[in-house]
């Protein structure tokens, strides 16, 4: 009979260190709401991350320009990194640009993305952002509040494209809901001509295309359309290329590749796939006895991290040998980027305490966690990390166990992880449930409060003299807390 397999998180040391320290982690979540799930962010972590960008980027001899993401994460600690190590911000609603602000990121670091209503478009005027414009009403927009509210000056913005073409290439055109079509491009320049006070400073687009080559070839073609607007009386100098960048969660990828043979046996031949209701993670059986989606699967463990494809995509040549970061810095244009997911890798651990625990018709054991998934928004088809458990006292067999973790709502749909997870332990009421690298888009990301239940509670965890303390993300400075 097989038994659930392991995929064990990639631990940065400090983080394996603070997971160590128990009574502290108690602590944190004995001090939350009503025994709110806890979200410990590790905001000094971030300085790695950032430092990873900049010495890739640096290696090509290529301006460019870093700007962390701000949409990842609600907490204002990260914002206070991101200014200490000379890094924008990126934004993407007016609540955040107010949150940027707020932490005092200068206004002229900082980039508006994402939707916009008028309130966000007049805020942007205002402090004179780097304004993404996403469509000729948004265009339009912006500039007739500029006009109705006098705002004297000139605002930069960039004109977000929602796909570029490329006709040698062979790869599939990719068009996002966001920015404008290439049609609608000449529409977007007449408009310019009657905006002196508006400045064109260059394209951004976002996909979150894997393939480096994909990448690349888009910057390509973001230059080709630059250097051809120069023609027609503009001169940008911005190619944006957003984010989509990370860093492998798995610390082993071959237990993502026995899992993955291991799903698809079960599926083939009807055996227990270690799952709730037989959840496949994308993967499914076809009439001929052929399994579709197992490559998708495969990738999430790919160990590449976002070093190695920014340097692939600086490198990659087009047909004349003409490197992306030569044919960006030969024009003499900048490369702007902003990440998020891979910014804030290895930069926040997520504290569950457990209710009770049953057993299910089955048989199987259903570990209670005093939180649910919306407080984690793990990626439905993705299968995670294996989450460590913190007893509140050791049992004295320690025998281990194998467990389903679900959440605190009165709903089927509550499973906050759709695998079995294996314990050295069987978990206990009391005992503390860690869930790794949570700090981008999983902790709090769709946050809501079903039942009255509690929102997710941010604390910061810093390091200093190797001594671990707590102080609440609204206190942290980085300067508190240098070795």
């Amino acid at each position: 009979m097989s038994q659930p397999l392991p995929l064990t998180a990639a631990l940065h040391p400090k983080v394996a260190d603070l997971i160590t320290h128990g009574e502290l982690l108690r602590s944190a979540i004995n001090h939350a709401d009503a025994g709110a799930p806890v979200t410990v962010i590790v905001p000094q972590l971030m300085k790695k991350n950032l430092f990873d960008f900049k010495r890739t980027l640096e290696q090509f001899d290529m301006p460019y320009l870093l700007y962390f993401s701000h949409k990842p994460t609600k907490s204002p600690a990260f914002l206070q990194e991101s200014i200490t190590h000379d890094t924008g911000v990126d934004v993407s609603s007016a609540a955040e640009l107010a949150s940027a602000l707020a932490a005092g990121v200068p206004a002229d670091r900082i980039s508006c993305t994402g939707v916009k209503d008028d309130r966000y478009l007049l805020m942007s005027l205002r402090h004179n952002c780097l304004h993404s414009i996403d469509s000729l009403d948004e265009l339009q927009r912006f500039a007739a509040l500029k006009k109705a509210y006098t705002i004297a000056g000139t605002n930069r913005i960039l004109l977000r494209l929602s796909s570029v073409d490329t006709p040698e290439r062979k790869f599939m055109r990719l068009t996002s809901r966001f920015g404008i079509s290439l049609k609608d491009l000449p529409s977007a320049y007449a408009l310019l001509k009657d905006m002196p006070n508006i400045q064109f400073e260059g394209f951004h687009i976002h996909n979150d295309e894997p393939s480096t080559d994909v990448k690349a070839e888009t910057i390509f073609a973001l230059v080709q359309l630059m250097e051809e607007s120069y023609s027609l009386g503009f001169s940008p100098t911005i190619v944006d290329i957003g984010g989509g960048f990370s860093r492998s969660a798995y610390a082993h990828p071959h237990q993502g590749t026995a899992f993955t043979q291991q799903l698809e046996t079960a599926l083939i031949h009807g055996t227990d796939t270690h799952t709730w209701h037989g959840a496949s993670f994308g993967m499914s059986l076809q009439s001929q006895g052929r399994v579709t989606g197992l490559k998708t699967l495969a990738d999430k463990f790919e160990p590449k991290d976002f070093t190695q494809s920014l340097a692939e995509i600086l490198s990659h040549q087009n047909e004349h040998g003409e490197t992306v970061a030569n044919k960006i810095a030969n024009n003499g244009f900048t490369l702007m980027l902003e990440p998020g997911r891979a910014c804030l890798d290895q930069c926040g651990i997520t504290l569950m305490s457990i209710t009770g625990t049953k057993t299910a018709e089955d048989g199987s054991l259903i570990t209670i966690l005093q939180g649910n998934h919306l407080n984690l928004s793990l990626f439905p088809n993705a299968p995670g990390v294996d989450p460590l458990l913190i007893p509140i006292t050791p049992t004295p067999d320690n025998q281990p166990c194998s467990t389903y973790l679900m959440g605190n709502m009165c709903m089927e749909t509550d499973v906050i992880m759709r695998r079995q997870i294996n314990f050295s332990q069987k978990p206990q009421t009391g005992d503390i449930v860690v869930f790794p690298n949570t700090a981008a888009y999983i902790s709090g990301f769709w946050d809501a409060s079903p039942h009255q239940h509690p929102n997710m509670h941010r604390v910061v965890a810093a390091q200093h003299n190797k001594t671990w303390s707590l102080c609440h993300e609204q206190a942290y400075l980085p300067h508190k807390f240098q070795d």
